[in-house]
């Protein structure tokens, strides 16, 4: 990036659309991380994925949490699969900054509405990107 200059992702320089494989519970949250400079790369991303001049799109295929995942997150081009999901934080966080009961886990998630079908029915992601099978499924066989 050109000192003062925006970000760009690679597709532009290659005139490519972008595809953002997204699986990553977020990004470290301590001082080493900040000190490295998390905090600002995350920015720079955001930044890069709305200049984009290219299709951006993002296929979130599990875990979808915090900052790091929302900087790749394509506005309306994003899709989840079957048991992705897509939170700023996770819902044991959650409830406990609410205080709650551990046993209040998976009402916080409902509440959260983090699931696939809450994600299309919300309008974050586009829709449910089945017949997609992930190498956890396909090591089941």
């Amino acid at each position: 990036v050109p000192h003062g200059g925006t970000p760009r992702p690679a597709g532009d320089r290659l005139g490519l659309p972008v595809l953002t494989l997204v699986d990553t519970p977020g990004a470290a949250n301590d001082e080493a991380a900040e000190k490295a400079g998390v905090g600002a790369a995350i920015a720079d991303m955001f930044t890069a994925v709305a200049a984009a001049r290219v299709p951006v799109t993002t296929l979130l295929i599990g875990e979808g949490g915090s900052g790091g995942a929302l900087a790749f997150a394509a506005p309306d081009r994003m899709w989840v699969t079957p048991d992705g999901y897509f939170a700023v934080i996770s819902p044991e966080l959650a409830a406990a900054i609410l205080k709650r009961d551990p046993s209040q886990v998976r009402a916080t998630a409902d509440q959260l509405r983090l699931r696939p079908q809450d994600l299309v029915e919300l309008g974050i992601a586009r829709g449910v990107a089945t017949g997609i099978e992930t190498t956890d499924q396909a090591t089941a066989r």
